[in-house]
């Protein structure tokens, strides 16, 4: 299998790199930490659904789950670090 790669930031980009150059799969990686709600947005447009289709955007509740994640394995000041660094990029 090739895996396509290299700075996929939207559901458009994933989907015209499969269709460009017929790689059998997409990487996405920084992509996501700015859209979260990227993978399920590559799923929907490689399905031919539209793309928001099934999809919440909830940029709360987004951040509390976050919070949770980053709070169950690390100490209250690298939480507090982390959570600013990705609300700049939400």
């Amino acid at each position: 299998p090739i895996i396509g790669n290299g700075d996929i930031l939207s559901a458009k980009q994933a989907e015209q790199k499969l269709r460009l150059t017929g790689c059998d799969a997409v990487m996405i990686g920084r992509g996501c930490l700015k859209n979260p709600w990227i993978f399920q947005e590559a799923m929907n447009l490689r399905s031919g659904r539209p793309i928001s289709e099934g999809i919440e955007y909830n940029l709360v509740r987004q951040m509390a789950r976050l919070k949770e994640l980053i709070e169950a394995n690390h100490e209250e000041r690298t939480v507090m670090i982390q959570l600013r660094k990705f609300s700049m990029w939400y």
